[in-house]
Order: structure tokens, then sequence, then C-alpha cells
């Protein structure tokens, strides 16, 4: 009997135990959202003091990333031109730039990852998928774009200049292999960067913030791919960067 009771009293123990586990849990995720809507409301206020307003439908973003590095040596630029080609062979250039030839065309990537390219195909489409090219978001038939962890990488991709139905002219960058996740370089919430990002600007350029979107920022001399906020407005494109909130440039009209 005194066996059962001691049962007894061990598992309500635990669920006691339990019980104010869970209330902590919901009151620090209760805690969590109203800071945020602290933030949010603050945020609000400033944005009104400097005369910008948020879009009609605008949402807060949610989603985290981190800053990734990739390997640009000439093993991982093979692998992408074999890729976009068939089977190639390649020839290192006095410049630094190597040069890969095979039987569907040529292709030439500089020492920071600039791309040029020939395929005989009649599109920049028709070229990656005659070699079951991965890895990548077709924005129409010319124009490619990479994709890590789910975020577009915007200043990055392929696009074809000139076809003449036959042969297809490609330029840009491409990143090949599986970039790897940088240690200490989680993102912040947008609100957060924002607030950052405004706390030292001298006079804003636009009047009003339509979207805000995560996405990836390729720097190839340093090979990482910087994942930023990019602040759509009324007259152009700001990125900021998401893990230290410091504004990263502008881009009128486009997101590159």
């Amino acid at each position: 009997m005194n066996g059962l009771r001691a049962r007894f009293f061990v598992i309500a123990v635990l669920l006691l135990a339990n019980g104010i586990l869970a209330a902590l849990w919901l009151n620090g995720m209760f805690a969590d959202r109203q800071n945020a809507r602290r933030r949010e409301d603050d945020l609000r206020q400033v944005l009104k003091n400097n005369g910008v307003t948020l879009g009609e439908n605008f949402t807060w973003p949610d989603g985290t990333a981190y800053t990734l590095y990739y390997e640009a040596d000439e093993d991982t630029a093979r692998e992408t031109a074999a890729a976009l080609l068939g089977d190639v062979t390649a020839t290192r250039k006095e410049d630094g730039a190597v040069r890969f030839e095979s039987a569907a065309g040529w292709a030439e990537v500089s020492d920071v990852n600039d791309w040029y390219a020939v395929a005989d195909a009649p599109s920049l489409r028709a070229a990656l998928a005659s070699n079951g090219f991965t890895g990548l978001v077709m924005e129409d038939d010319d124009t490619a774009r990479q994709r890590f962890d789910g975020l577009t990488v915007v200043n990055g991709g392929w696009t074809a200049i000139r076809s003449d139905g036959q042969q297809t002219q490609i330029f840009g960058s491409w990143i090949g292999g599986t970039p790897k996740a940088v240690r200490d370089t989680q993102t912040r919430p947008a609100d957060v960067c924002l607030l950052a990002y405004l706390g030292v600007a001298d006079a804003l350029p636009f009047t009003a913030v339509l979207k805000i979107e995560l996405v990836y920022l390729d720097r190839p001399s340093q090979s990482l791919l910087i994942p930023a906020w990019m602040m759509v407005t009324d007259v152009d494109f700001v990125y900021i960067d998401a893990v230290t909130g410091e504004e990263m440039g502008f881009m009128d009209g486009a997101a590159v």
C-alpha cells in the first residue's frame, strides 16, 4: 500500500512539473508575441515620423537563415559546366579564367564566378533541361535563379542575352556544390533589422514600404551568400543585412 501511494505521489509531482513547464512555455511565447507587437508598433511610428507608410496588404515576414559559404574552385565549376553542356574538357587561361568545351557548346568562368557560355539550344530553359540541370527556378525561358534553403539568390543566376533559334548565349553567375552554413550568423527578425537601419539612415528616398522578403545576396569575392531583408518600396529595392541590420545597398526598379 505504501508503495502504491509512493507511485501516485511521484506521478502527481511529474504532472505538476509538466504543468509548470507548459505554463512557463506559454507565458514565454505570449511575452515574445507581445514584444514583437510592441516593436512593430514602434516601427510603424518611426516610419510615420519619416513620412513613410506601409502598403495596404503589407504583412510582417518571418523565417530564419544563415550566411552560407560555398566552394568556387575549378572542380566545382567543372560540375556546373558539365550540367549545362554535358561532358566537358577544361583549359585554364592566362587571366585565371577556365574555359570548358563540349560537343554542346562552351563556357568560361572567371575567378570571381562570372560565367559566359554558348550552348547549342534554342533557349536557356532548353539548354538547362537537356542535361537535367537542377537547383534553379526559371523565371521565364531565358532567366534562371538559384534558391538555397528556400531563399532566392537575387543577384545571381543565368540570363540568355541572345538566341538565334539554334544557339543561346548565356551570362551571369552560378554557385556550384552545396553551400555550408556559417556558425553564429542566424538572421534577426525583419522589424529588428529595419529599426537598426532606420536608426542610422540620414534620409529615406521612399515614401512607402510595400513588401519585405528574406533573400540571399551573393558576395563572390568572399564566396558567401548573405541573408538579407529585401525591402520593396515605392521607388526602389533596399537590402538590409539580416544578421547585422546594416544597409547593403539600393537597386532602382528591380531586384537585380
